[in-house]
């Protein structure tokens, strides 16, 4: 069992008390850390969570950077000269 410890008390860490703050807008949104964990790579200190709303933001906005990528390296059918 992992606990917090504050002027020698102990205080449990469970799915209802673990937050963060987002590092894009601050907003502190709760955490859960088995699925933070689950992936077997977590690193408490380097790791940020981003809170619902600019995580989908930034998914959007990947989604479209990607989506330019793959629109500017599509073959239009012409040929251009040599020079």
């Amino acid at each position: 069992m992992f606990y917090l410890k504050h002027k020698e008390e102990k205080l449990n860490i469970g799915d209802d008390n673990v937050f963060t703050t987002c590092p894009i807008c601050g907003k502190e949104h709760a955490v859960d850390l088995h699925e933070l964990l689950a992936g077997g790579e977590a690193d408490l200190f380097g790791t940020a969570v981003y809170c619902p709303a600019c995580a989908e933001r930034r998914f959007r906005d990947r989604k479209t950077a990607q989506s330019s990528k793959q629109e500017m390296a599509r073959p239009t059918g012409r040929v251009l000269p040599f020079r």
